[in-house]
């Protein structure tokens, strides 16, 4: 009946998956629990264990696939027509999330629990970015974020991830825009995970910009378009500031200021202006040699 999925990279998911297990037997429901690890380079040993387990699977990818391409896989393999999906980094925060999931199997095709993060700040101030920005602004988004949410398999057929997104960041927008192209909307519900794998501010930064870079990417490739620009506030910042011709000096700012601005986030007090001005000023920075489109914005 339902088949609850888990990509793994890097993370030690062996409590999620018994607290999963121990909420769908008492449910009392035909389910899977299906892990696979996208060529970890550590807690191998530690989730093997997964196999020992009833009603679980555990595979072993060779080869790194990316977040599109090993969810796409995942809903593959999956036994059952409701899919649950769940990233390995997230703490269950109720006893009865898989029933509250159950609840709304008839209702609707795709449903969303959202995330939210611990009411306390981590103690160690290399996490304590990561943590801010996403009570801030992750846990108030309106936007679909994939770690935690449910979909028919019938309709996970003609509306997979998109397989082009290779890098970190702005698949799980894309997915959302391509559903209500086909005005298939999600619908959200109170029943979300805690995010507990926060990443070093160092870290944070480096997706931050890897995730730039996947916008770029997807604007090259016409991904993002003139019928859905809407849902990326950054690269619409861009364009706007672009027809101004302000995006040159960002540019030419971005190598003077970055360690400062870097320096703020790492800090207890950081300013998400500065972030969102750090990145569209690097935004400019990698668009330099692009010859970008301005059907996007009319001339002011």
């Amino acid at each position: 009946m339902l088949s609850i999925l888990i990509p793994i990279y890097n993370y030690n998911c062996v409590e999620l998956v018994r607290e999963l297990h121990s909420q769908a037997s008492k449910a009392e429901i035909d389910f899977e629990i299906l892990c696979i690890d996208d060529a970890s380079s550590l807690y191998k040993e530690e989730n093997r264990i997964i196999k020992s387990f009833s009603h679980c699977r555990y595979i072993e990818s060779e080869t790194n696939l990316g977040r599109s391409k090993i969810r796409n896989l995942l809903a593959e393999e999956a036994k059952f027509n409701n899919l649950l999906f769940l990233d390995c980094d997230v703490e269950i925060l109720h006893p009865d999330y898989i029933r509250t999931y159950l609840k709304y199997l008839e209702q609707y095709d795709i449903v969303s629990g959202r995330r939210v993060y611990s009411e306390t700040p981590p103690l160690q101030k290399e996490y304590y970015f990561h943590w801010f920005y996403g009570v801030k602004r992750e846990t108030k988004s309106k936007n679909f974020m994939s770690n935690n949410f449910f979909i028919k398999k019938s309709l996970w057929q003609f509306s997979k991830f998109n397989e082009d997104i290779t890098l970190y960041g702005h698949e799980d927008t894309l997915f959302q825009v391509e559903l209500e192209e086909k005005n298939i909307h999600i619908h959200f519900i109170a029943n979300p995970v805690v995010h507990a794998g926060l990443d070093s501010t160092e870290a944070f930064i480096v997706k931050t910009r890897e995730s730039v870079k996947n916008l770029m990417f997807l604007f090259d490739k016409k991904i993002i378009t003139d019928r859905n620009i809407d849902r990326f506030s950054l690269l619409k910042a861009y364009l706007r500031i672009r027809t101004f011709k302000v995006d040159k000096l960002l540019k030419c700012l971005f190598p003077i200021v970055k360690s400062a601005f870097e320096k703020n986030f790492s800090s207890r007090h950081p300013s998400l202006f500065l972030f969102d001005i750090y990145k569209l000023m690097y935004l400019s920075y990698i668009s330099e040699k692009r010859e970008l489109s301005q059907s996007y914005f009319p001339v002011f």
